[in-house]
């Protein structure tokens, strides 16, 4: 994953379906 889980992650990135928002 890329950058920690908390705020909406851009589409793309991968971890989209881990953190959604």
């Amino acid at each position: 994953l890329n950058g920690p889980a908390g705020p909406k992650p851009v589409v793309g990135q991968g971890h989209e379906m881990e953190c959604p928002m």
